[in-house]
Protein backbone atom coordinates (compact mmCIF):
# COMPACT_ATOMS: atom_id res chain seq x y z
CA UNK A 1 0.00 0.00 0.00
CA UNK A 2 2.60 2.62 1.12
CA UNK A 3 4.51 1.66 -2.30
CA UNK A 4 1.42 2.58 -4.13
CA UNK A 5 0.73 6.12 -1.78
CA UNK A 6 4.11 7.61 -2.31
CA UNK A 7 4.06 7.97 -6.25
CA UNK A 8 0.95 9.73 -6.23
CA UNK A 9 2.00 12.06 -3.99
CA UNK A 10 5.05 12.70 -6.33
CA UNK A 11 2.92 13.10 -9.21
CA UNK A 12 0.12 15.16 -7.26
CA UNK A 13 2.60 17.54 -6.45
CA UNK A 14 4.34 17.70 -9.96
CA UNK A 15 0.73 18.94 -10.90
CA UNK A 16 0.59 21.74 -8.54
CA UNK A 17 4.66 22.87 -9.63
CA UNK A 18 3.11 22.60 -13.12
CA UNK A 19 0.12 24.61 -12.85
CA UNK A 20 1.92 27.07 -10.26
CA UNK A 21 4.90 27.56 -12.50
CA UNK A 22 2.42 28.57 -15.97
CA UNK A 23 3.64 32.10 -16.58
CA UNK A 24 1.43 35.28 -16.80
CA UNK A 25 1.14 36.73 -20.14
CA UNK A 26 3.73 39.82 -19.06
CA UNK A 27 5.99 37.33 -18.30
CA UNK A 28 5.82 35.79 -21.79
CA UNK A 29 5.98 39.23 -23.18
CA UNK A 30 9.73 40.00 -21.36
CA UNK A 31 11.03 36.41 -21.32
CA UNK A 32 10.11 35.60 -25.22
CA UNK A 33 10.87 38.40 -27.51
CA UNK A 34 9.95 36.52 -30.31
CA UNK A 35 6.48 35.61 -29.43
CA UNK A 36 5.89 39.11 -28.20
CA UNK A 37 6.45 40.15 -31.62
CA UNK A 38 4.75 37.63 -33.10
CA UNK A 39 1.64 38.13 -31.32
CA UNK A 40 2.01 42.17 -31.99
CA UNK A 41 2.25 41.26 -35.60
CA UNK A 42 -0.85 38.82 -35.55
CA UNK A 43 -2.92 41.87 -34.05
CA UNK A 44 -2.29 44.18 -36.62
CA UNK A 45 -3.41 41.81 -39.22
CA UNK A 46 -6.52 41.17 -37.64
CA UNK A 47 -7.27 44.81 -38.66
CA UNK A 48 -6.26 44.75 -41.94
CA UNK A 49 -8.66 42.36 -43.54
CA UNK A 50 -6.14 39.10 -43.47
CA UNK A 51 -8.81 36.94 -42.24
CA UNK A 52 -10.57 37.88 -45.26
CA UNK A 53 -7.83 38.21 -47.95
CA UNK A 54 -5.67 35.14 -46.90
CA UNK A 55 -7.96 32.94 -44.67
CA UNK A 56 -5.72 29.99 -45.17
CA UNK A 57 -2.56 31.11 -44.27
CA UNK A 58 -4.45 33.57 -41.37
CA UNK A 59 -5.89 30.68 -39.78
CA UNK A 60 -2.63 29.06 -40.51
CA UNK A 61 -0.92 31.96 -38.30
CA UNK A 62 -3.21 31.72 -35.47
CA UNK A 63 -3.00 28.07 -34.83
CA UNK A 64 0.91 29.11 -34.43
CA UNK A 65 0.31 31.59 -32.45
CA UNK A 66 -1.94 29.55 -30.14
CA UNK A 67 0.54 27.14 -29.94
CA UNK A 68 3.51 29.48 -29.13
CA UNK A 69 1.58 31.03 -26.39
CA UNK A 70 0.32 27.49 -24.78
CA UNK A 71 4.20 26.45 -24.98
CA UNK A 72 5.41 29.98 -23.33
CA UNK A 73 2.82 29.80 -20.75
CA UNK A 74 4.98 26.39 -19.68
CA UNK A 75 7.99 28.07 -19.89
CA UNK A 76 9.24 25.93 -22.87
CA UNK A 77 11.96 27.60 -25.32
CA UNK A 78 10.73 26.42 -27.91
CA UNK A 79 7.99 28.58 -28.24
CA UNK A 80 10.29 30.89 -29.97
CA UNK A 81 10.56 28.80 -32.64
CA UNK A 82 7.08 28.36 -33.01
CA UNK A 83 7.12 32.32 -33.22
CA UNK A 84 9.50 31.89 -35.12
CA UNK A 85 7.69 29.48 -38.09
CA UNK A 86 4.34 31.96 -37.52
CA UNK A 87 6.07 35.05 -37.89
CA UNK A 88 7.18 33.02 -41.33
CA UNK A 89 3.47 31.99 -42.39
CA UNK A 90 2.36 35.74 -41.31
CA UNK A 91 4.64 37.53 -43.76
CA UNK A 92 2.98 34.83 -46.43
CA UNK A 93 -0.40 35.82 -45.59
CA UNK A 94 0.40 39.67 -46.10
CA UNK A 95 1.93 38.43 -49.32
CA UNK A 96 -0.80 36.95 -50.45
CA UNK A 97 -3.75 39.47 -48.99
CA UNK A 98 -1.57 41.97 -51.10
CA UNK A 99 -2.23 40.00 -54.16
CA UNK A 100 -5.78 39.38 -53.09
CA UNK A 101 -6.54 43.65 -52.04
CA UNK A 102 -5.02 44.05 -55.72
CA UNK A 103 -7.29 41.40 -57.61
CA UNK A 104 -10.35 42.31 -55.99
CA UNK A 105 -9.73 45.62 -55.37
CA UNK A 106 -13.01 46.68 -57.06
CA UNK A 107 -15.05 44.33 -54.78
CA UNK A 108 -13.26 45.70 -51.36
CA UNK A 109 -14.24 49.23 -52.59
CA UNK A 110 -18.04 47.93 -53.25
CA UNK A 111 -17.61 46.34 -49.72
CA UNK A 112 -16.51 49.30 -47.65
CA UNK A 113 -19.68 51.35 -49.18
CA UNK A 114 -21.71 48.80 -48.16
CA UNK A 115 -20.28 48.16 -45.04
CA UNK A 116 -20.84 51.69 -44.43
CA UNK A 117 -24.04 52.08 -45.26
CA UNK A 118 -25.02 49.52 -42.58
CA UNK A 119 -25.51 46.30 -44.43
CA UNK A 120 -23.46 44.45 -42.04
CA UNK A 121 -26.31 44.92 -39.32
CA UNK A 122 -29.17 46.12 -41.64
CA UNK A 123 -28.57 43.12 -43.87
CA UNK A 124 -26.68 40.43 -41.46
CA UNK A 125 -26.79 37.28 -43.12
CA UNK A 126 -26.67 38.28 -46.69
CA UNK A 127 -23.39 40.39 -45.65
CA UNK A 128 -22.22 37.50 -44.32
CA UNK A 129 -22.76 34.94 -47.05
CA UNK A 130 -21.20 37.77 -49.56
CA UNK A 131 -17.78 37.84 -47.47
CA UNK A 132 -18.14 34.18 -47.55
CA UNK A 133 -17.91 34.50 -51.18
CA UNK A 134 -15.32 37.08 -50.94
CA UNK A 135 -13.28 34.20 -48.32
CA UNK A 136 -13.73 31.90 -51.46
CA UNK A 137 -12.21 34.14 -54.20
CA UNK A 138 -9.52 34.84 -51.56
CA UNK A 139 -8.80 31.25 -51.49
CA UNK A 140 -8.87 31.23 -55.22
CA UNK A 141 -6.24 33.90 -55.78
CA UNK A 142 -3.70 31.70 -52.54
CA UNK A 143 -4.46 28.83 -54.78
CA UNK A 144 -3.23 30.45 -57.61
CA UNK A 145 -7.05 30.05 -59.79
CA UNK A 146 -7.10 33.46 -60.96
CA UNK A 147 -9.24 33.01 -63.67
CA UNK A 148 -11.78 31.58 -61.23
CA UNK A 149 -10.94 35.04 -59.88
CA UNK A 150 -11.44 37.38 -63.08
CA UNK A 151 -14.61 35.29 -63.69
CA UNK A 152 -16.65 35.62 -59.89
CA UNK A 153 -15.28 39.17 -58.81
CA UNK A 154 -17.56 41.28 -60.94
CA UNK A 155 -20.30 39.30 -59.54
CA UNK A 156 -19.15 39.87 -56.16
CA UNK A 157 -19.13 43.22 -56.52
CA UNK A 158 -22.45 43.72 -57.89
CA UNK A 159 -23.82 41.68 -54.98
CA UNK A 160 -22.14 44.16 -52.67
CA UNK A 161 -23.49 47.28 -54.54
CA UNK A 162 -26.87 45.63 -54.47
CA UNK A 163 -26.67 45.25 -50.85
CA UNK A 164 -25.17 48.61 -50.08
CA UNK A 165 -28.13 50.54 -52.02
CA UNK A 166 -30.54 48.03 -50.23
CA UNK A 167 -28.98 49.01 -46.83
CA UNK A 168 -29.36 52.70 -47.75
CA UNK A 169 -33.09 52.07 -48.55
CA UNK A 170 -33.81 50.22 -45.68
CA UNK A 171 -31.71 52.85 -43.58
CA UNK A 172 -33.09 55.78 -44.86
CA UNK A 173 -36.57 55.11 -46.41
CA UNK A 174 -37.81 52.60 -43.48
CA UNK A 175 -39.23 55.48 -41.29
CA UNK A 176 -41.20 56.76 -44.13
CA UNK A 177 -42.84 53.48 -45.29
CA UNK A 178 -44.12 52.38 -42.20
CA UNK A 179 -45.48 55.99 -41.74
CA UNK A 180 -47.13 55.29 -45.37
CA UNK A 181 -47.94 51.80 -44.06
CA UNK A 182 -49.97 53.05 -41.13
CA UNK A 183 -52.05 55.34 -42.89
CA UNK A 184 -52.50 52.64 -45.82
CA UNK A 185 -54.06 50.40 -42.68
CA UNK A 186 -55.58 53.59 -41.27
CA UNK A 187 -57.80 54.35 -44.09
CA UNK A 188 -56.04 57.62 -45.26
CA UNK A 189 -56.15 56.21 -49.20
CA UNK A 190 -59.97 56.43 -48.79
CA UNK A 191 -60.36 59.23 -46.41
CA UNK A 192 -57.60 61.58 -47.11
CA UNK A 193 -56.58 60.16 -50.69
CA UNK A 194 -54.70 63.71 -51.75
CA UNK A 195 -52.07 63.73 -48.40
CA UNK A 196 -51.47 60.02 -48.97
CA UNK A 197 -51.28 60.78 -52.57
CA UNK A 198 -48.52 63.45 -51.96
CA UNK A 199 -46.33 60.94 -49.13
CA UNK A 200 -46.77 57.83 -51.96
CA UNK A 201 -45.20 60.38 -54.60
CA UNK A 202 -42.75 62.20 -52.36
CA UNK A 203 -41.21 58.62 -51.48
CA UNK A 204 -41.37 57.99 -55.07
CA UNK A 205 -39.12 60.40 -55.29
CA UNK A 206 -36.73 58.99 -53.09
CA UNK A 207 -36.49 55.62 -54.23
CA UNK A 208 -35.80 57.17 -57.43
CA UNK A 209 -32.65 59.15 -55.98
CA UNK A 210 -31.02 56.47 -54.04
CA UNK A 211 -31.61 54.60 -57.73
CA UNK A 212 -29.78 57.07 -59.58
CA UNK A 213 -27.14 58.55 -57.49
CA UNK A 214 -26.02 56.90 -53.84
CA UNK A 215 -24.01 60.02 -53.13
CA UNK A 216 -27.41 61.53 -53.14
CA UNK A 217 -28.48 59.93 -49.49
CA UNK A 218 -29.17 63.55 -48.37
CA UNK A 219 -31.57 64.66 -50.98
CA UNK A 220 -32.78 60.70 -50.71
CA UNK A 221 -33.46 61.37 -47.22
CA UNK A 222 -35.58 64.68 -47.62
CA UNK A 223 -37.98 63.50 -49.83
CA UNK A 224 -38.06 60.46 -47.09
CA UNK A 225 -39.17 63.04 -44.34
CA UNK A 226 -41.56 64.81 -46.38
CA UNK A 227 -42.65 61.42 -47.24
CA UNK A 228 -43.25 60.24 -43.57
CA UNK A 229 -44.60 64.30 -42.54
CA UNK A 230 -47.62 63.54 -45.64
CA UNK A 231 -48.00 60.17 -44.45
CA UNK A 232 -48.68 61.11 -41.05
CA UNK A 233 -50.54 64.21 -42.07
CA UNK A 234 -52.80 62.20 -43.92
CA UNK A 235 -53.69 59.85 -40.74
CA UNK A 236 -54.10 63.13 -39.28
CA UNK A 237 -56.55 64.11 -41.52
CA UNK A 238 -58.11 60.37 -41.12
CA UNK A 239 -58.71 60.30 -37.64
CA UNK A 240 -60.31 64.32 -37.86
CA UNK A 241 -62.75 63.21 -40.93
CA UNK A 242 -63.63 59.72 -39.36
CA UNK A 243 -64.32 61.60 -35.95
CA UNK A 244 -67.00 63.89 -37.80
CA UNK A 245 -68.60 60.80 -39.56
CA UNK A 246 -69.08 58.97 -36.41
CA UNK A 247 -70.50 61.95 -34.23
CA UNK A 248 -72.79 62.69 -37.15
CA UNK A 249 -71.56 66.02 -37.21
CA UNK A 250 -73.36 68.51 -39.38
CA UNK A 251 -71.91 70.97 -42.01
CA UNK A 252 -72.96 73.64 -39.07
CA UNK A 253 -71.44 71.45 -36.44
CA UNK A 254 -67.79 70.93 -38.93
CA UNK A 255 -67.68 75.19 -39.31
CA UNK A 256 -68.30 75.59 -35.60
CA UNK A 257 -65.83 73.07 -34.28
CA UNK A 258 -63.29 74.68 -36.79
CA UNK A 259 -63.98 77.97 -35.88
CA UNK A 260 -63.40 77.10 -31.89
CA UNK A 261 -59.89 75.83 -33.12
CA UNK A 262 -58.97 78.97 -34.37
CA UNK A 263 -60.08 80.94 -31.16
CA UNK A 264 -57.78 78.89 -29.23
CA UNK A 265 -54.98 79.18 -31.35
CA UNK A 266 -55.06 82.28 -31.91
CA UNK A 267 -56.00 83.07 -28.16
CA UNK A 268 -52.53 84.97 -26.84
CA UNK A 269 -52.49 87.87 -29.98
CA UNK A 270 -56.34 87.98 -30.07
CA UNK A 271 -58.67 87.05 -27.31
CA UNK A 272 -62.12 87.98 -28.88
CA UNK A 273 -62.07 87.05 -32.49
CA UNK A 274 -64.81 88.44 -34.91
CA UNK A 275 -66.50 85.08 -35.72
CA UNK A 276 -69.43 87.07 -37.07
CA UNK A 277 -67.52 87.68 -39.99
CA UNK A 278 -67.31 85.64 -42.95
CA UNK A 279 -64.28 83.33 -43.83
CA UNK A 280 -62.30 85.83 -46.11
CA UNK A 281 -62.51 88.50 -43.94
CA UNK A 282 -61.71 86.52 -40.45
CA UNK A 283 -58.72 85.08 -41.99
CA UNK A 284 -57.53 88.31 -42.69
CA UNK A 285 -57.73 89.42 -39.22
CA UNK A 286 -56.48 87.00 -37.74
CA UNK A 287 -53.82 87.74 -40.68
CA UNK A 288 -53.16 91.39 -39.34
CA UNK A 289 -53.28 90.82 -35.66
CA UNK A 290 -50.12 88.25 -36.46
CA UNK A 291 -48.21 90.46 -38.68
CA UNK A 292 -48.27 93.11 -35.94
CA UNK A 293 -46.50 90.88 -33.47
CA UNK A 294 -44.27 89.82 -35.55
CA UNK A 295 -43.23 93.57 -37.25
CA UNK A 296 -42.97 94.49 -33.52
CA UNK A 297 -40.82 91.99 -32.78
CA UNK A 298 -39.11 92.72 -35.96
CA UNK A 299 -38.35 96.50 -35.52
CA UNK A 300 -37.27 95.28 -32.00
CA UNK A 301 -34.59 93.11 -33.32
CA UNK A 302 -33.44 95.41 -35.92
CA UNK A 303 -32.87 98.07 -33.75
CA UNK A 304 -30.46 96.07 -31.83
CA UNK A 305 -28.47 94.69 -34.65
CA UNK A 306 -28.06 98.13 -35.66
CA UNK A 307 -26.91 99.26 -32.66
CA UNK A 308 -24.68 96.51 -32.36
CA UNK A 309 -23.52 96.84 -36.41
CA UNK A 310 -22.71 100.51 -35.58
CA UNK A 311 -20.72 99.53 -32.60
CA UNK A 312 -18.37 97.06 -34.75
CA UNK A 313 -18.17 99.11 -37.78
CA UNK A 314 -16.57 101.79 -35.66
CA UNK A 315 -14.51 99.71 -34.15
CA UNK A 316 -13.49 97.89 -37.26
CA UNK A 317 -13.35 100.44 -39.78
CA UNK A 318 -9.41 101.24 -40.25
CA UNK A 319 -8.56 97.23 -40.39
CA UNK A 320 -11.60 96.42 -42.88
CA UNK A 321 -10.80 99.60 -45.12
CA UNK A 322 -7.44 97.85 -45.54
CA UNK A 323 -8.48 94.39 -46.41
CA UNK A 324 -11.16 95.70 -48.78
CA UNK A 325 -8.39 97.11 -50.51
CA UNK A 326 -6.36 94.18 -51.02
CA UNK A 327 -9.63 92.34 -51.58
CA UNK A 328 -9.52 94.65 -54.51
CA UNK A 329 -6.28 93.74 -55.54
CA UNK A 330 -6.67 90.11 -55.73
CA UNK A 331 -10.55 89.74 -56.91
CA UNK A 332 -10.00 90.02 -60.77
CA UNK A 333 -7.33 87.43 -60.68
CA UNK A 334 -9.20 85.35 -58.38
CA UNK A 335 -12.58 85.09 -59.93
CA UNK A 336 -10.85 84.37 -62.95
CA UNK A 337 -9.18 81.75 -61.89
CA UNK A 338 -12.38 80.12 -60.08
CA UNK A 339 -14.68 80.63 -63.58
CA UNK A 340 -12.21 78.56 -65.87
CA UNK A 341 -11.90 76.19 -62.50
CA UNK A 342 -15.26 75.66 -62.70
CA UNK A 343 -16.04 75.32 -66.41
CA UNK A 344 -13.50 72.74 -66.92
CA UNK A 345 -15.45 70.59 -64.25
CA UNK A 346 -18.45 71.37 -65.69
CA UNK A 347 -17.13 70.41 -69.17
CA UNK A 348 -15.57 67.23 -67.98
CA UNK A 349 -18.95 66.20 -66.62
CA UNK A 350 -20.29 65.38 -69.94
CA UNK A 351 -19.10 63.17 -72.86
CA UNK A 352 -19.55 64.01 -76.40
CA UNK A 353 -22.75 61.95 -76.69
CA UNK A 354 -24.35 63.67 -73.92
CA UNK A 355 -23.72 67.77 -74.44
CA UNK A 356 -21.04 70.21 -75.42
CA UNK A 357 -20.42 72.93 -73.33
CA UNK A 358 -19.65 76.49 -74.65
CA UNK A 359 -18.80 79.40 -72.46
CA UNK A 360 -20.51 82.73 -73.40
CA UNK A 361 -19.42 86.10 -71.07
CA UNK A 362 -20.73 85.61 -67.78
CA UNK A 363 -22.94 82.50 -68.98
CA UNK A 364 -22.24 78.74 -69.68
CA UNK A 365 -23.68 76.68 -72.13
CA UNK A 366 -25.08 72.81 -71.83
CA UNK A 367 -26.16 71.95 -75.38
CA UNK A 368 -27.91 68.87 -74.60
CA UNK A 369 -28.78 65.88 -77.22
CA UNK A 370 -28.38 62.80 -74.89
CA UNK A 371 -32.36 63.60 -74.20
CA UNK A 372 -34.08 60.24 -74.88
CA UNK A 373 -37.54 61.50 -74.48
CA UNK A 374 -40.30 59.18 -76.41
CA UNK A 375 -41.34 60.08 -79.54
CA UNK A 376 -43.59 63.26 -79.80
CA UNK A 377 -43.77 63.13 -75.78
CA UNK A 378 -42.45 65.51 -73.11
CA UNK A 379 -41.86 63.10 -70.53
CA UNK A 380 -38.76 62.60 -68.55
CA UNK A 381 -37.90 58.42 -68.36
CA UNK A 382 -35.77 57.15 -65.57
CA UNK A 383 -33.14 57.09 -68.47
CA UNK A 384 -32.63 60.57 -68.56
CA UNK A 385 -32.02 60.47 -64.59
CA UNK A 386 -28.08 60.14 -65.29
CA UNK A 387 -27.87 63.00 -67.82
CA UNK A 388 -30.08 65.34 -65.67
CA UNK A 389 -28.10 64.42 -62.48
CA UNK A 390 -24.89 65.62 -64.24
CA UNK A 391 -27.02 68.96 -65.28
CA UNK A 392 -27.90 69.18 -61.67
CA UNK A 393 -24.04 68.76 -60.61
CA UNK A 394 -23.38 71.74 -63.23
CA UNK A 395 -25.81 74.28 -62.04
CA UNK A 396 -24.64 73.93 -58.59
CA UNK A 397 -21.11 75.18 -59.07
CA UNK A 398 -22.87 78.33 -59.52
CA UNK A 399 -24.94 78.39 -56.71
CA UNK A 400 -26.42 82.42 -57.61
CA UNK A 401 -26.95 81.99 -61.19
CA UNK A 402 -30.29 82.00 -62.99
CA UNK A 403 -30.88 78.68 -65.47
CA UNK A 404 -32.94 78.97 -68.69
CA UNK A 405 -33.90 76.01 -70.30
CA UNK A 406 -34.98 76.15 -74.15
CA UNK A 407 -36.34 73.40 -75.87
CA UNK A 408 -35.73 73.09 -79.31
CA UNK A 409 -36.98 70.58 -82.33
CA UNK A 410 -36.00 69.82 -86.22
CA UNK A 411 -38.55 71.37 -88.60
CA UNK A 412 -40.22 67.89 -89.81
CA UNK A 413 -43.68 67.80 -89.10
CA UNK A 414 -46.47 70.59 -88.13
CA UNK A 415 -44.47 74.02 -86.81
CA UNK A 416 -46.79 74.74 -83.71
CA UNK A 417 -47.25 71.13 -82.49
CA UNK A 418 -43.35 71.23 -82.79
CA UNK A 419 -43.55 74.60 -80.73
CA UNK A 420 -45.85 73.09 -78.00
CA UNK A 421 -43.48 70.11 -77.93
CA UNK A 422 -40.61 72.00 -77.43
CA UNK A 423 -42.19 73.85 -74.45
CA UNK A 424 -43.54 70.90 -72.59
CA UNK A 425 -40.24 69.65 -72.93
CA UNK A 426 -38.28 72.49 -71.14
CA UNK A 427 -40.80 72.70 -68.55
CA UNK A 428 -40.47 69.15 -67.71
CA UNK A 429 -36.63 69.71 -67.67
CA UNK A 430 -37.23 72.88 -65.15
CA UNK A 431 -39.57 70.90 -63.26
CA UNK A 432 -36.87 68.06 -62.41
CA UNK A 433 -34.32 70.58 -61.65
CA UNK A 434 -36.28 72.17 -59.03
CA UNK A 435 -38.00 69.06 -57.25
CA UNK A 436 -35.16 66.64 -57.13
CA UNK A 437 -32.06 69.26 -57.70
CA UNK A 438 -33.20 71.28 -54.69
CA UNK A 439 -33.00 74.55 -57.39
CA UNK A 440 -34.97 77.49 -56.12
CA UNK A 441 -37.48 78.09 -58.35
CA UNK A 442 -36.84 81.81 -58.54
CA UNK A 443 -33.58 81.14 -60.07
CA UNK A 444 -35.54 78.82 -63.34
CA UNK A 445 -37.38 79.60 -66.65
CA UNK A 446 -38.15 77.86 -69.33
CA UNK A 447 -39.38 78.61 -73.09
CA UNK A 448 -39.65 76.53 -76.26
CA UNK A 449 -38.62 77.60 -79.41
CA UNK A 450 -39.81 74.78 -81.87
CA UNK A 451 -37.92 74.87 -85.19
CA UNK A 452 -36.88 78.61 -85.00
CA UNK A 453 -33.45 78.03 -83.49
CA UNK A 454 -31.59 75.53 -85.54
CA UNK A 455 -27.89 74.74 -85.34
CA UNK A 456 -27.47 72.85 -87.99
CA UNK A 457 -29.06 71.96 -91.39
CA UNK A 458 -32.55 70.66 -90.93
CA UNK A 459 -31.86 68.96 -94.53
CA UNK A 460 -29.70 65.91 -93.80
CA UNK A 461 -30.83 63.41 -90.79
CA UNK A 462 -27.51 64.44 -88.62
CA UNK A 463 -28.41 67.52 -89.26
CA UNK A 464 -31.89 66.98 -87.55
CA UNK A 465 -30.63 64.99 -85.01
CA UNK A 466 -28.61 67.73 -84.03
CA UNK A 467 -31.58 70.41 -83.83
CA UNK A 468 -33.57 68.44 -81.73
CA UNK A 469 -31.89 69.43 -78.10
CA UNK A 470 -32.42 71.11 -74.79
CA UNK A 471 -29.99 73.74 -74.20
CA UNK A 472 -29.22 74.84 -69.96
CA UNK A 473 -27.79 78.68 -69.75
CA UNK A 474 -26.60 79.21 -66.75
CA UNK A 475 -26.26 83.16 -66.31
CA UNK A 476 -23.74 83.78 -63.57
Amino acid sequence: MKKLVIPCIIALCSTACTTTNMLTEQEITSRYESVAEFQQAFNMAETSNLKILSPTHYEQAKAKLEQAMASAKRGKESSEKIAQEGMEILAQAKKTGDKSADMLDTVLEARLKAEKAGAPTLLKDEFKGADEDLADLAKAVEDNRLEKVREDRVVLAKTYRQLELKAMKQDIIESAQTAIKDATDMGAKKYAPKTFSQAEEEMRLALNILEVNRGASQEAENYAERARWWAERSMAVTETVKSFKQGDYTDEDIVLWYQEQISSAVAPVNKSLPLNYDHKRLMTSIRTDLEGVVSDNSQLASQNKMLSAESQTLANAGRQQAIEMQNKLNMTRQQAQEADKKFEFVQGLFDEKEAVVFRQQNAVLLRTQGFDFPSGKSEITSGNFALLQKIIKAIDEYPTAKVAVSGHTDSVGDAQFNQKLSEDRAQKVAEFLIKVGNIDEDRISYKGYGEARPIASNDTQDGRSENRRVEITIVN
